[in-house]
């Protein structure tokens, strides 16, 4: 059975409910007390209209903002209740006011600092230099070369077995090698 046809055999065939007086008398009575609410709330409106609330209710009130309470004020407030426990403590010798630590002065590299991180930045990249040409060097001596043959083969410098890990420039053996 299809949907629709589960449709309209529940829609004919649907149990309808008898309306007895009771039901009627009792639906009669409910409908009764919504209209007087109804018409209780319309009469408040009315009133409203009258006494000019409408212009203090429909002018929407901006969202209170959060006030910002300075640093100063902040310590103020703080020793103020420090002052008032220590009232409620009853203890003799009220706290004696915070006075903020003065900042460390911030701290700069030196003149002879910053040429040594200069020194060393440069004997970095001077050593990758090396390294990447190292690496170069070394790829090319390790790649398989045409021989008389026909075939591939190793050259005679190269030590290791070929792959292609071997000649990636930027691998960690080619690293290795390079002595970083």
């Amino acid at each position: 059975m299809s949907y629709r046809e589960w449709y309209e055999h529940t829609e004919t065939h649907m149990p309808t409910q008898r309306l007895d007086r009771s039901i009627l008398e009792a639906a009669i009575l409910g409908f009764e007390s919504q209209k007087r609410q109804i018409d209780t709330r319309i009469a408040e409106l009315h009133q409203m209209l009258d006494s000019g609330l409408t212009q203090t209710a429909a002018t929407p009130q901006a969202p209170a903002r959060k006030r910002k309470v300075s640093v100063a004020a902040r310590r103020r407030m703080a020793i103020a209740q420090r002052k008032r426990w220590a009232k409620i403590r009853g203890e003799s010798e009220l706290l004696a006011p915070a006075t903020p630590a003065p900042r460390k002065a911030k701290r700069r590299v030196s003149e002879e600092g910053m040429k040594r991180i200069i020194a060393a930045t440069k004997r970095r990249w001077r050593l990758a230099k090396a390294a990447k040409e190292a690496a170069g060097n070394f790829a090319s001596s390790c790649w398989p070369q045409d021989n008389a043959s026909g075939r591939m083969s190793r050259s005679d410098g190269c030590a290791e077995s070929y792959s292609w890990r071997n000649v990636t420039i930027g691998s960690t053996r080619t690293a290795r090698r390079a002595g970083m």
